[in-house]
C-alpha cells in the first residue's frame, strides 16, 4: 500500500471541461477525468468561475464529489457578463493542474435578447386564467349575468319536475343514432372499458345542432381544457337556448350535454378531445372524448359497469350492422387503435432542444400536420441535445444562417465551415444540428439536396415549460 502511495502523482488536468448557457443566470459544467495510469483514485473535482481569463479575482468555487459523470450547475450569474471557468482533480497526492474550459468562457443569455424575435413572454396558463377570472365579474363588458331573482310560476312547475326525476334515471343514454350530432365518452382502464347496463359506451346526444360543425368542433376543443368552467358557462349562456343565433345554441346544447355526461358519470373532467369527429353516411357526427384511470373508481351510476374490451368487442360482433355502419359502429372498431392513439398523445418527450418540421395537407375543412405515431402530440422531431435552452450567441449564429432570397438555408447548417466557428463555442451546437436535421430530413424520405428549400423559423423558439423546446423547420412556400 504503501509502494502504490509512492508510486501515485498528482493527477493532471481533466481531459475536457466544457460548459453551456442553460438559461439568463446559470452555466453547465461537464467534466472529463485526467488521462493517465499514474495518478491513482480520483476522489473530488474543484470547478472555479471569473470573469477574468487569469482568474486573478475568483468569483467563486465548487467542489464536485460525483466522480462517475462529474458535472456543475453554477447558478445566481449576471446576464450577459462573460464568465472563465475551469476544473482541478483531486486524489490522495492533492489538487492537480487546473483545465480551463471550451469554449473559454460563456455569458448567461436568451435568445429572447436577439433583434427581430418575439420579445414578449407569453405565459399562456396566467391569461386564460385571468380572463376567466376577470369573465367571473358581475358586469363584464356591459354583459350583467343576475345571481338571484325571485321565482316565476313556471320556474316553480321545473323545480317540481325536477323533483320527480329524482325517482328516475338520471340520465338517458342514446342507444341508436338517428341523424344528429352525439357526444361520446370512453373512460378506461388498462384493458377495461366503463359501459352502460346496455353494455354500450356512455353517449349522448347534443340536441338542435347542426351536423356542420368544425367552427363547434373547435370550440368544444378548447372547452376541454376547462372542463372546470362547464356549470359557469352554462350559466352565461342561459338566455341561448331562445337567442336567434345558431351559434350560441349551437354552443349551449354543447354544454348541456357535457353536464348531462359529467352529472352521469360523477366527474367533471371527461378528459382529452379525439382530435376529429367520427361521420358516417347517415348524417351522424360523434364527438369523442377520452380519458385513462390509473386506479380505476367505483361507478357513480349503479348502471354504469367495467368491460374487458375484448369481451365488449366479442359482444359487438354478435350485434347485426346495418348495411352501412354508423359513426358509433366506426367507434367501436377503432377503438383499439383510438385508446393506443390516446396513451401516445400524453406522453412527454425527454427534456431536451429538439428540431421539429412542419409537414402540411390541408383541404376545404382541415388542415392536417404529419406527425409521429410513438409521440401524436408534436410535430415530426429529433433530439439536438439534451439542453433545451439556446443562448442569444447561437440564436444570433441561426438568424444569420436562416434561408433567404439571397443566401443561407438547412444547407448551410449542414455545410458551414467550422474553423470559422472554434473560438465561439458554437461547434457543438452546429455539429448537433446538422446530425439532427440530416436524420429526420432522412427519416421523412426528404432528399438531403432539397435541404436548401427548408428554413429555420427564427422569430420564435417553441418552448413547453422549462426542459422542451424545438426549433421549427419550415417547408418551402
Amino acid at each position: 500500500m504503501r509502494e502504490n502511495f509512492l508510486n501515485t502523482e498528482l493527477p493532471g488536468p481533466p481531459s475536457h471541461v466544457s460548459i453551456l448557457v442553460t438559461s439568463t443566470s446559470s452555466l453547465f459544467v461537464s467534466i472529463k477525468e485526467p488521462e493517465g495510469d499514474t495518478m491513482g483514485l480520483i476522489t473530488r473535482y474543484r470547478v472555479e468561475w471569473s470573469t477574468s481569463a487569469s482568474f486573478k479575482r475568483i468569483l467563486g468555487s465548487a467542489q464536485v464529489t460525483e466522480t462517475k459523470n462529474p458535472s456543475h450547475s453554477i447558478n445566481g450569474l449576471t446576464t450577459g457578463v462573460h464568465y472563465f471557468v475551469r476544473a482541478s482533480a483531486f486524489n490522495v497526492k492533492g489538487w492537480g493542474p487546473p483545465q480551463c474550459s471550451t469554449p473559454t468562457s460563456a455569458a448567461p443569455s436568451s435568445w429572447r435578447e436577439c433583434i427581430g424575435v418575439k420579445s414578449q413572454f407569453r405565459n399562456h396558463e396566467g391569461l386564460v386564467r385571468k380572463l376567466l377570472e376577470d369573465a367571473r365579474e358581475p358586469h363584464y363588458r356591459g354583459y350583467c349575468i343576475e345571481s338571484s331573482k325571485p321565482q316565476s310560476p313556471s320556474k316553480r312547475l321545473s323545480v317540481s319536475r325536477g323533483i320527480k326525476q329524482l325517482f328516475q334515471s338520471a340520465t338517458k343514454f342514446v342507444r341508436l343514432l338517428q341523424r344528429g350530432v352525439y357526444l361520446a365518452t370512453v373512460f378506461y382502464h388498462k384493458e377495461n372499458i366503463l359501459v352502460t347496463a346496455e353494455d354500450q359506451i356512455p353517449l349522448v346526444e347534443i340536441q338542435c345542432c347542426s351536423t356542420s360543425i368544425i367552427h363547434d368542433f373547435l370550440w368544444f376543443a378548447k372547452l376541454s381544457c376547462a372542463w372546470q368552467q362547464v356549470p359557469w358557462l352554462q350559466q352565461a349562456l342561459s338566455s341561448a337556448h331562445s337567442s336567434s343565433s345558431s351559434l350560441l345554441q349551437n354552443r349551449h346544447n354543447i354544454l348541456r350535454a357535457v353536464s348531462q355526461l359529467q352529472s352521469s358519470l360523477g366527474t367533471m373532467d371527461l378528459g382529452q378531445v379525439y382530435y376529429e369527429p367520427l361521420k358516417d353516411r347517415q348524417g351522424n357526427v360523434l364527438l369523442v372524448t377520452l380519458k385513462e384511470f390509473p386506479n380505476p373508481p367505483s361507478p357513480p351510476d349503479p348502471s354504469l359497469h367495467w368491460m374487458p374490451l375484448a369481451r365488449l368487442e366479442k359482444n359487438r360482433s354478435r350485434t347485426p350492422l346495418l348495411p352501412e355502419p354508423t359513426a358509433m359502429d366506426m367507434l367501436y372498431e377503432q377503438l383499439k387503435e383510438k385508446l393506443s392513439f390516446h396513451r401516445h398523445s400524453i406522453q412527454w418527450a425527454q427534456p431536451g432542444l429538439y428540431v421539429g418540421i412542419l409537414k402540411l395537407c390541408s383541404s376545404v375543412e382541415q388542415i392536417r400536420v404529419l406527425v409521429p405515431q410513438r409521440l401524436p402530440n408534436l410535430l415530426c422531431h429529433t433530439r439536438v441535445r439534451h439542453n433545451p435552452h439556446v443562448s442569444r450567441e447561437e440564436w444570433a449564429w441561426l438568424q444569420s444562417h436562416n434561408y433567404s432570397a439571397t443566401a443561407g438555408s438547412a444547407q448551410n447548417l449542414l455545410s458551414e465551415d467550422e474553423s470559422l466557428m472554434e473560438s465561439s463555442g458554437l461547434v457543438e451546437l452546429v455539429r448537433s444540428l446538422r446530425a439532427a436535421i440530416t436524420h429526420l430530413l432522412t427519416k421523412l424520405n426528404i432528399p438531403l439536396y432539397r435541404a436548401y428549400q427548408y428554413g429555420v423559423y427564427t422569430h420564435e423558439l417553441l418552448q413547453f415549460g422549462d426542459k422542451l423546446s424545438i426549433l421549427l423547420l419550415l417547408p418551402p412556400s
